[in-house]
């Protein structure tokens, strides 16, 4: 049977999903990023399907989302829409070690999302070292931060634009993934998109993959991607 914990990790509000016979023991980490104005309930259906596979699932809130929001509703936080993505990117190194220092996690670690959450697992892999992130899944989302920043800013909120577009959007190159796709090297990346989505554009996601096809290190398999998470377990297929 599998469960699900609300946990306060590190003063991140998560809900933690798990094989109940399991939930004690070391395992690979699955951390799933909700999309823009979600709360971490709603990833559940997802959690759910990877914790039959025997991995750990942590669904953690977002600031300004759910348990965190503010006195201002989270729609209110729009311009600070890619200020919340690098703060979650802060927080993943202590939620990552504070599962390790419990000696809950073995194996290895991945992160997904969808829409904005697979914007924050592709900076995730920009940012974070082999070592401790071993793959990403990026579901609606884009590897192109500072394109999408530059979108976000033009099409859909130009009443709230920052005052220096320029300067913002280069705050984001150490984030954007399709700058440093040579960081991909030795690791697993797979995307899934719609190609009707009017909010992040199809096209941004399946240049990239196009593009990193005939690099050194891709290629990227399309379709379903199985990933071995763990000698110990069997595969998941995402």
């Amino acid at each position: 049977m599998v469960i699900v914990k609300a946990k306060n990790s590190v003063g991140i509000p998560v809900l933690e999903v798990v094989a109940e016979h399991a939930q004690n023991e070391p395992l690979p980490l699955v951390v799933w990023y909700p999309d823009w104005q979600q709360t971490m309930e709603m990833n559940l259906t997802v959690a759910y399907e990877l914790a039959k596979r025997g991995l750990r699932v942590v669904l953690p809130e977002l600031l300004y989302h759910g348990r965190r929001q503010s006195e201002a509703p989270t729609w209110e936080h729009d311009v600070d829409l890619f200020e919340i993505l690098k703060q979650t990117v802060h927080e993943f190194d202590s939620l990552r070690s504070d599962y390790q220092d419990q000696n809950l996690l073995q194996g290895q670690v991945v992160v997904g999302g969808t829409g904005f959450g697979g914007m924050i697992a592709c900076a995730l892999l920009a940012q974070t070292k082999a070592s401790d992130l071993q793959g990403a899944v990026c579901m609606m989302g884009t590897p192109r931060l500072t394109e999408a920043a530059e979108h976000w800013a033009q099409h859909l909120n130009p009443a709230k634009l920052v005052d220096d577009p320029q300067t913002y959007q280069a705050s984001l190159t150490e984030y954007d993934l399709a700058l440093h796709p040579e960081r991909i090297t030795g690791r697993l990346l797979h995307f899934w998109h719609g190609k009707r989505d009017r909010v992040i554009p199809y096209d941004s996601t399946a240049s990239f993959v196009d593009e990193i096809q005939v690099a050194p290190y891709g290629p990227i398999r399309q379709g379903c991607l199985a990933i071995d998470l763990s000698r110990r377990h069997a595969s998941a297929d995402l």
